[in-house]
């Protein structure tokens, strides 16, 4: 299974230098508007990396909304929700596409008291502090049964805003972006909290390696370099398996939060990028 997953890699991505370094300004956005959550919107470095694009229905008690499609500069580019971009030269704008439906009235009513084996199910709602760039990994306003736990994620930009927490009634349940939350016998809402970092937000992003981090970016297994042993590593750890002294900041070399193929694909640039 490695094998053919190293071997994917390469095949997508081949070895050879970083390409010479170009500059895009990308805009996401959702039509309607106030209808999802999007994330992926900043100024980017073109060089062969890609962004991670985000966006999930801010659904409400008047209204829901259908993910439909993605457009890039009008065209249709993507039907799924999550998607990677690979920024290109210029100004672009991608648009998270949805269908806006009128709720009907659908008030909440008692169970049958003989019906005690029957759990219910009640509204999740999902907000942000600072709303704009972030999205979540399930749709705000979908319904969870009582009692259940779940799991959630949220995404955002790491190089613009530092994640603070879940707030589940003024209170944090969690300080990490991925949350096991059991779902309360009510209608709930879980706010995601941000504080902006000293980054200013006309600084490029870079979705691959910058050389000041070329000693750390990319080394999995923490031994001080960049080499093949890190590419098992994120490997092993992307299938589960224990992988002793692992640094999941180090094997993040996107800095999108997460750690996946992606990375894989970035760390065998890093390492063909070097010896050429």
């Amino acid at each position: 299974m490695m094998k053919c997953l190293l071997t994917c890699c390469l095949f997508l991505w081949g070895g050879g230098s970083m390409q010479a370094i170009d500059h895009c300004l990308l805009k996401v956005s959702a039509d309607p508007e106030e209808g999802a959550y999007v994330t992926g919107s900043a100024k980017y470095r073109v060089n062969g990396g890609q962004v991670f694009i985000s966006t999930s229905a801010r659904n409400t008690e008047d209204y829901t909304y259908t993910f439909l499609y993605w457009t890039l500069n009008g065209v249709r580019t993507s039907y799924s929700q999550n998607f990677y971009y690979t920024p290109t030269k210029g100004e672009n704008e991608l648009v998270a596409h949805y269908e806006k439906t009128e709720v009907p009235y659908d008030p909440e009513s008692p169970l049958d008291p003989s019906s005690t084996n029957i759990r219910r199910e009640y509204y999740l709602y999902l907000t942000a502090n600072m709303e704009g760039f972030c999205s979540f990994s399930m749709d705000s306003g979908n319904k969870v049964e009582e009692d259940k736990t779940i799991t959630l994620s949220v995404y955002y930009l790491p190089a613009f805003y530092k994640f603070e927490g879940w707030k589940l009634n003024g209170e944090v349940i969690s300080t990490e972006p991925n949350v096991s939350f059991t779902m309360p016998g009510s209608t709930t809402t879980l706010e995601a909290c941000f504080s902006e970092t000293s980054l200013d937000h006309e600084s490029l992003i870079v979705p691959v390696i910058d050389e000041q981090d070329v000693d750390i970016a990319g080394d999995a297994d923490n031994n001080g370099e960049v080499d093949k042993d890190d590419v098992v590593a994120v490997s092993k750890y992307i299938m589960g398996k224990t992988v002793k002294g692992f640094n999941k900041e180090h094997a993040d070399i996107n800095k999108d939060g997460k750690i996946d193929v992606v990375d894989i694909v970035l760390i065998i640039k890093t390492i063909t990028s070097t010896r050429n």
